[in-house]
């Protein structure tokens, strides 16, 4: 939470003379979407190694793995939370 309030901090504040009225709604969209992306990687990066280990491979392989699979999943949460939020605010 507090690395998301910063984030919109200085987007907001770096953003503000480039969109005019839009640094909200930019502010709004990239925070939202560091959060969800911190959430989703603390979750999978806890889950991985478990489920590695269960499935008979070695544990050891799931941060490489992990950095793969939040590269795409990254791009696919921010893409779809500031569509959303744009949605929301009238800006698409």
């Amino acid at each position: 939470m507090v690395m998301s309030a910063a984030c919109f901090c200085v987007v907001f504040l770096t953003a503000g003379e480039n969109y005019g009225d839009g640094a909200v709604e930019s502010a709004t969209a990239i925070s939202s979407s560091l959060f969800l992306i911190m959430c989703t990687s603390t979750f999978l990066g806890s889950l991985l190694p478990f489920a590695l280990l269960k499935l008979g491979f070695d544990p050891v392989h799931a941060s490489s793995a992990i950095a793969i699979i939040m590269d795409v999943v990254g791009v696919t949460i921010t893409c779809a939370t500031c569509s959303v939020i744009f949605g929301i605010f009238g800006r698409t």
